[in-house]
């Protein structure tokens, strides 16, 4: 996972595709180890896109897909999470319309 640069539409919009393109590749009848950590992929991808786009919401994905890659004890994964949550800190407003506020309404 690269740098995220606040505000960037473009590069938002590859992230949100990189999100879909991992959702997609877990088959129904997949191993349940691999299932999580395609979902853990998945779910830093979003959130990643989502603070490109200066939403806060993006966090609340970040920090599940820490939780999912703890669970798989994914160590390397576990840390590259807990760079990008403290590399953002301060650097959002939390949306009033983000996401993560509307989906949990």
């Amino acid at each position: 996972m690269q740098d995220i640069e606040i505000g960037n539409l473009d590069e938002a919009r590859r992230m949100i595709g990189d999100a879909k393109l991992l959702v997609e590749r877990v088959p129904s009848e997949v191993v349940r180890s691999e299932a999580l950590r395609l979902l853990g992929q998945a779910l830093l991808a979003l959130g990643c896109a989502l603070l490109a786009l200066g939403d806060r919401g993006g966090q609340a994905a970040i920090e599940e897909a820490g939780t999912t890659f703890e669970r798989l004890d994914e160590q390397d994964a576990m840390r590259q999470v807990d760079s990008i949550l403290r590399n953002v800190q301060g650097l959002v407003e939390v949306a009033p319309w983000s996401l993560a506020r509307r989906v949990r309404a």
